[in-house]
Formats: structure tokens, sequence, C-alpha cells
């Protein structure tokens, strides 16, 4: 076997491989997939061998097909004719390609608002990380800045190791689009839609708005394992005078958000005014936490420059005076101590007690 190195750059932008190394003998990538139907679930799996998409989830019953980029992967998997669970593994990092002063991930049905990864509605998707890391890689705001958009289902998992800090990561979304299409590293949006955060790590993502990590706007999000850290909001410390226009560092939920493990540390809410809230977690709707759940060292406030976060105070949870935090029951028997932190927006008294029910 022969192994060339080709630039695996296209005029239409459908594979994104900085370079792919190519078996001479017969032309086939060595940066691609193979998948394994496994109880009539799709498995795509990314491998350094050639990539194969079982549509019909038969297994080895069944013919699959061969790529040799990740975006002709992912569109076989959220394709129109797929309509069965899929598995997606990767074994190499995903760097988005640097494209006319963005970044895009590919091109097609399993990509939109210039380039992010896109689970569209009526897709159930399982992403395991394997150690990788999913990099939007952008080194200024833009719009539509996502890392990840989620309109069906999407798990992320990462079966690598038990240890978080080893796992793989969803990173360098930024994203200047405010409101409804506002988050960094993952936008949660459209009705029944739904995230959840199994492993892995969300961080180093970005959004002026809500939800530097994950932005929920009208879906399900669900946490239970991995972490969201690092990830900050109203980058460049533009003032927010307007209600809550600025929450949320590491999540912001406008719906239901339930949390029974990992942890959401170490985010932040930059800029001046009244409207920064949650550099952990900011909710509209609902939140319940329990399980083996810690959301702590999280701050708003703060201010951004050349790299450096500073300043600012600790707001971990930011409960409004009209808004209930339930708490579910907490494992005493994991090696984690459960930690919530919770700043409320009236302080509390003797006659008027801020509400938290069990």
């Amino acid at each position: 076997m022969g192994v060339a190195i080709t630039d695996s750059n296209s005029a239409d932008y459908s594979g994104f491989f900085n370079y792919d190394l190519v078996d001479s003998s017969n032309g086939y990538a060595l940066a691609s997939a193979v998948n394994i139907g496994v109880y009539g679930e799709q498995v795509v799996k990314l491998m350094t061998e050639v990539m194969t998409v079982d549509l019909d989830g038969a297994g080895e019953d069944s013919t699959p097909k061969k790529y040799n980029t990740f975006a002709q992967g992912w569109n076989e998997a959220v394709g129109a004719s797929n309509t069965i669970d899929t598995i997606v593994t990767l074994n190499a990092n995903w760097t988005a390609k640097s494209r006319n002063g963005s970044t895009s991930f590919g091109s097609g049905g399993g990509f939109e608002r210039g380039g992010a990864i896109s689970v569209p509605a009526g897709k159930i998707i399982t992403l395991d990380l394997n150690d990788k890391t999913i990099n939007r890689a952008l080194t200024q705001g833009i719009a539509n800045g996502n890392v990840v958009t989620v309109a069906g289902s999407l798990t992320v998992k990462d079966e690598s190791s038990t240890d978080v800090a080893q796992q793989g990561k969803i990173t360098g979304g930024w994203n200047s689009t405010a409101g409804s299409q506002s988050g960094g590293g993952i936008l949660v949006n459209g009705i029944g839609a739904t995230l959840c955060l199994e492993g892995g790590s969300i961080t180093g993502n970005k959004s002026i708005g809500w939800g530097g990590g994950v932005k929920n706007d009208t879906g399900t999000f669900i946490m239970t394992g991995g972490k969201i850290t690092g990830n900050v909001t109203n980058y460049g410390n533009t003032a927010a005078t307007n209600d809550y226009n600025n929450c949320g560092g590491g999540v912001y939920s406008g719906t239901s958000f339930r949390m029974t493990g990992g942890e959401i540390f170490g985010n932040f809410v930059c800029g001046d005014g009244t409207g920064n809230k949650g550099g952990g977690v900011f909710f509209y709707n609902t939140l319940t936490v329990g399980g083996t759940a810690v959301i702590k060292d999280n701050q708003s406030g703060c201010t951004f420059d050349n790299g450096t976060v500073s300043g600012g105070i600790t707001d971990n949870v930011y409960l409004r005076s009209d808004k209930t935090l339930t708490l579910g029951t907490f494992s005493s028997s994991s090696s984690v101590t459960p930690s919530i932190g919770v700043t409320t927006e009236d302080a509390p008294t003797k006659d008027s007690p801020v509400t938290i029910t069990t």
C-alpha cells in the first residue's frame, strides 16, 4: 500500500479535513468511517479507515456505502432517507474549515446557518465524542457562530474514559447573533427538540446574549454527566441594560432543564449593566437539580480583556423572584459531593422567603 498526502479542499466545501491520508493503491482516504448496524440502530463510525454508512440498519446483511469526509458521513446520518436512530462515533478531531472570514463544518442538509453542525427536526442522533474534539475554530464573533444546532434529538456521550478530563470536547463557537439564535456551543431550538449531555465537555465557547455553553431556547435539556466550563457570554464587555438580555455563561434555558449529574463551573457573564445574570445557569422556566449535580465557581459582571477574565461576583444559578428551583434526590453514595450555588433576585427575609421546592 502506498500512502500519499492530498489536500481535501473542494470548491463546494463538502469535505473539511485540512489534509487526507490517501491509499494510492485504491484512492480511498484513510480518515473516515465504518458503520455497523446494532439492533435496528444505524451506526456511523468516523475512523482512520474508509467511511461506511449502513443506511438500512441491517448490519452485516447490508451493503454499506463508502465516504471519505466527515461532512459526507454526517449528511448521511441526518439525511432525509434515514429514519432510524443513529450512532455517530468520532475517531479523529473534527475542525471546521476556514471559509471567507468564517468557518464551516460542511454543506448540505447536515449543516446550517453558515456551517454549524445540525441535527434537523425528526432526527435522533447519539454522538460519541470518543476523546476527540469538535472545534468550530472561530477567532472572532460571527452571526450564527454556534458549533451545533439541535432541532431534533441529540445525545452527547464519551465512552473512551470514565475521567471527563480525558473525554472529548465541543469548543470554538463564537456567536454574535442575539435572541433566539444565540448560544455559543450548542443551540437547542425547536418544539420537541432535546439535548442530553452524558459525557464530554462543552468548553471555550462565546456568545453575545444568552448561553455561552448551551442555549436551550424552546426544547428540553437533560444533563446527567460531562462538564460545561470555560464559556463566556457578552464577550467584549458590551453593556446589557435591558432585563436579562445577557445571561447564562454556562447554560441559558428558556424552557425545561433537568440536571442529575455532571458539573457546570468556571463560566462567565462579562459586561456591565443590570442585564448580566447567571454566570453558571440562568433559567426562564423550570430547573430541577439532583443526583450528583455540581454548579459552582461561576461569575457574572466580569471584564474580558485580551483573553483574560477578571473581576465579577459569584453567580451560579440565578433564581428570579417569579421562578422556582426544584431540588430532587441527591446522591450520598458517589465520590462526587453535590453542590449547587444559588443567587436570588430578591434577598430572602422572614416575611418574604425565596421558593426552592423539593
